[in-house]
């Protein structure tokens, strides 16, 4: 087979298939509420998508969960080996009030570096830099797909020989399907506007269900072969 592929590939392009996979990073909390935070990311984020930020501070070791509610790009750095770095701006809405914020204000007032903080809205910002991890979800726009794996489209590079943990939504199905899954390849396919960049990932399965690859084909039957 052409370009020595062990499986035939589809392609998606009239089902609309997505993927999706969870992500953890480190972020800046810029400022927080008792209803969500604003926080600095080295990686793109989805509005709508599910997270949960876990302060570094071992009092408010617990995860807040919540939802990307917007993101933007906030700046452009260049590092030691001359590569452009972005950083992005996101607000995040926690799903319950924050509050331990009330609570126990007096704590956090002693062991946060705040700025400013506004009582009415119970609003903190930091003046010196402060940590938390972003668990997060990437959905991804999957563009082929065969029994062995798929191409999808990412917001953000992902590493040759990462492993993600796949869940594919299928048309008309309730259940995903579920693949632990390692990154075969990524490739930059540069936009033609500031910040419309996307990555080209290609996925190898290499942990899937024999009943998942059995509804997986079933699916693949119905389109054209690449």
């Amino acid at each position: 087979m052409a370009g020595g592929r062990k499986h035939k590939r589809y392609s998606t392009r009239s089902l609309n298939l997505s993927a999706v996979s969870v992500f953890v990073t480190k972020v800046e909390l810029l400022n927080i509420s008792i209803e969500g935070a604003c926080i600095k990311s080295p990686k793109r984020l989805q509005s709508g998508s599910t997270c949960a930020l876990t302060l570094e501070d071992k009092e408010l070791a617990s995860p807040l969960q919540g939802t990307i509610m917007w993101e933007s790009l906030s700046e452009h750095t260049v590092d030691l080996s001359g590569e452009i770095v972005s950083r992005y701006t996101a607000g995040v809405k926690f799903d319950k009030m924050f509050t331990q914020l009330t609570e126990n204000m007096k704590m956090l007032v002693e062991n946060l570096p705040f700025k400013e903080y506004r009582v009415s809205s119970t609003r903190f910002a930091f003046h010196t830099r402060v940590t938390a991890s972003l668990e997060y979800h990437e959905q991804f726009r999957v563009k082929s797909m065969s029994l062995g794996g798929l191409l999808m489209e990412s917001l953000n590079e992902i590493p040759k020989d990462s492993e993600l943990a796949l869940q594919i939504k299928l048309p008309r199905r309730s259940r995903p399907l579920s693949s632990g899954s390692k990154v075969a390849s990524c490739v930059l396919v540069e936009g033609g506007m500031q910040n419309a960049n996307r990555y080209d990932v290609g996925v190898e399965f290499i942990d899937i269900s024999k009943k998942d690859s059995a509804r997986l084909k079933k699916v693949l039957e119905s389109l054209s072969v690449l």
